[in-house]
């Protein structure tokens, strides 16, 4: 009976070594893991760091682009064209004014010719 017992312990303790060499490969593999993980994470915050970067020097070039378009405390080159479309506009008008008067006059000269000169 002792060489029973014996026996039973002996694979009891040979059990308990191979779960217990089991549960010691399975954390060495976790933390194998592990490792390649914060790598990885590292890896990425180095590209998220990188494209950030990027992305706030693109943000101030827009800004300063924006600044020279639209003018910060003086007149930016769209506040310019857009001067220069209404002097334009105003040109345009003026140029109507000028072409109607100078047709009405040439309309009333030609009435007036044709009344003082008529065709026999």
């Amino acid at each position: 009976m002792n060489d029973e017992r014996s026996e039973h312990a002996e694979q009891g303790e040979a059990m308990t070594v191979s779960v217990e060499q089991i549960i010691l490969d399975r954390i060495s593999e976790i933390r194998e893991s592990q490792k390649a993980i914060f790598s990885s994470i590292e890896a990425s915050r180095g590209e998220t760091s990188e494209w950030r970067q990027m992305a706030e020097n693109r943000m101030s070039t827009l800004e300063a682009e924006m600044k020279t378009v639209l003018g910060k405390e003086q007149p930016g080159r769209l506040t310019m064209a857009e001067m220069a479309v209404g002097e334009l506009k105003l040109f345009k008008a003026q140029a109507v004014a000028l072409g109607s008067a100078i047709g009405g006059l040439i309309g009333i000269i030609s009435a007036v010719v044709g009344w003082l000169f008529p065709r026999k």
